[in-house]
C-alpha cells in the first residue's frame, strides 16, 4: 500500500495544518581522525542521532491568522509534544526551529518551515534481550511428584503391613537426609517431623537452592564460574538417600534430588538472564549442555531402579509400592526439553559477540560509550571480559569481546 492511501491529517499539539511535503532522516555523529597534512584519516561511528522531522505546513483561509497565533503558540511551547505525522503516525517531537513565510501569491494564507527533533529513537526503549516466559509450574514439582506419593505411599504401608524399618526409623532417615542436604547447600537447617508432607520439605530445600542461585548474579563476580560451583554442590545431593538399606522410594528421592535443585536453578537463571545478561552465548550452551546431562544420567538411573526393583519384589514381604518408570522418565524428558527452550530463547535473543581491538587509551565507560553510544553499559563489558587488569585504564591493541548491538 503506498504512502499516499494512508495519509494522516497533521497536527502538532492538537492544531491541525495542511502538509505541502515532508522530509525525514537521520544522521550519524562521526569522530574524524586525521594527522596534519596527511591525505589519510579514520572515521569512528558514535552511533546515530535522534531522527528529525522537518515539514512545510500550509494554513489557508480568510481567518488563517487565528490557526496560524495558535500553531505559534504551540511551537512555542517548551518541552515535547505530540505530532501527527502525516506519513508516521504519532510522534513525541521537540521543536528546533520554524519559519513563517508569507508571499503575494498566497494572500489568505502562510507557508511554516518547522524543523523537528524525535524525542527519543523508536527503538531506544527495545528491549536488548527478549524476556523468556517461565513455566506455569515450576519444573521441580513435576520431577519430584511420583517420588513424593511413593512416599506417602512407604509410610501408609508401615502402618499397616510389618516391616523391618518402623515409621519413626523412616523419618529419622528422613532428618538425616535433611541435615545432609542443607550442610551440602550451606544453609539453614530444617527438619521433618513426619512423612506427612514431604513435598513441604522437598519444597524447602528447592526454596534454599533458589535462594543460592539467586545471589550467584553478582556483577563483581563471573556468573559461569559461579554457577559450576554450585553445580558440584548439586552432585553431592545423589548422596543425601543412596544406602542400600534406605527404602527404594526414598532411593527415588535421591535420585531425582540433584535434578529438581538444577532445574530450580535454571529458573532463576532464566529470570535472572533476562533482566541482566551476565552469562555469553557459550556459558548458557554449556550450562544447557550440562544439565541434560544430568538429566539423561537420572533417566539411565530410574531404568535400573527398575530392574532392581523387581528383583527386590521377589524377596519382598510386603506388597510392592510401584515404580512407574515410562511416567517418571517422561516428566525428566519435558522438564529436560523445558529447561533446553527457555535456554535456547535465550541464545537466540542475544545478539551475538564480536571481538573489539581498542584503537585509543579508554577506560570502560568510555569504551562502551564509543561500542553503544550507552556508558552505563560499561558494567555489562566488565562480565563480558573478566580478564582485564585494569579496567580504569585500557591500553592500546587490548582485545575485548562485546556484543554486536
Amino acid at each position: 500500500m503506498a504512502w499516499s492511501e494512508r495519509l494522516e491529517g497533521a497536527s502538532f499539539r492538537s492544531v491541525a495544518f495542511d502538509v505541502i511535503g515532508t522530509t525525514d532522516g537521520r544522521s550519524k555523529s562521526l569522530a574524524k581522525y586525521q594527522r596534519p597534512y596527511s591525505n589519510n584519516s579514520r572515521v569512528e561511528d558514535m552511533g546515530a542521532d535522534t531522527p528529525s522531522h522537518k515539514i512545510q505546513a500550509l494554513i489557508e483561509g480568510t481567518d488563517y491568522e487565528t490557526t496560524l497565533q495558535a500553531l505559534c503558540i504551540a511551537l512555542d511551547k517548551s518541552g515535547a509534544g505530540e505530532l501527527v505525522h502525516p506519513v508516521f503516525g504519532r510522534l513525541m517531537v521537540v521543536v528546533d526551529r520554524y519559519e513563517v513565510k508569507h508571499s503575494p501569491d498566497l494572500v489568505d494564507g502562510c507557508l511554516i518551515d518547522i524543523d523537528f527533533v524525535a524525542e527519543q529513537s523508536q527503538t531506544e526503549n527495545q528491549a536488548l534481550f527478549v524476556p523468556t516466559p517461565k513455566p506455569a509450574q515450576s519444573p521441580y514439582i513435576k520431577v519430584m511428584a511420583q517420588p513424593s506419593v511413593r512416599l506417602l505411599q512407604l509410610q501408609a504401608q508401615v502402618e499397616y503391613f510389618p516391616q523391618p524399618l518402623t515409621l519413626s526409623d523412616i523419618a529419622d532417615k528422613v532428618r538425616s537426609g535433611i541435615r545432609t542436604a542443607t550442610r551440602t547447600l550451606n544453609t539453614l537447617q530444617k527438619t521433618a517431623n513426619d512423612l506427612l508432607s514431604p513435598p513441604t520439605w522437598i519444597g524447602g530445600i528447592m526454596s534454599d537452592v533458589s535462594g543460592l542461585t539467586r545471589a550467584i548474579f553478582d556483577p563483581n563476580f563471573s556468573a559461569i564460574a559461579e554457577w559450576r560451583s554450585l553445580a558440584k554442590r548439586f552432585a553431592l545431593l545423589d548422596d543425601v538417600f543412596s544406602r542400600d538399606d534406605d527404602p527404594e522410594p526414598l532411593r527415588h528421592v535421591g535420585r531425582t534430588l540433584r535434578v529438581a535443585a538444577l532445574v530450580t536453578a535454571v529458573q532463576e537463571l532464566v529470570s535472572a538472564e533476562t533482566v541482566q545478561p551476565t552469562m555469553t552465548h557459550a556459558d548458557l550452551i554449556s550450562v544447557r549442555n550440562e544439565v541434560r546431562d544430568v538429566i539423561q544420567g537420572a533417566i539411565a538411573l530410574e531404568r535400573a531402579a527398575a530392574l532392581q526393583t523387581q528383583a527386590d519384589q521377589s524377596v519382598s514381604q510386603t506388597p510392592p509400592i510401584p515404580l512407574d518408570t515410562n511416567g517418571q522418565v517422561a516428566a525428566l524428558k519435558q522438564v529436560a526439553d523445558t529447561v533446553t527452550q527457555q535456554i535456547n530463547v535465550l541464545i537466540n535473543a542475544r545478539p551475538s559477540l564480536t571481538n573489539y581491538t581498542v584503537r585509543q587509551p579508554a577506560n570502560l565507560r568510555l569504551l562502551a560509550h564509543r561500542l553503544y553510544g550507552d556508558h552505563r553499559r560499561a558494567s555489562e563489558l566488565l562480565r563480558l571480559n573478566p580478564a582485564l587488569v585494569n579496567p580504569a585504564l585500557i591500553d592500546v591493541g587490548t582485545v575485548v569481546q562485546a556484543y554486536v548491538q
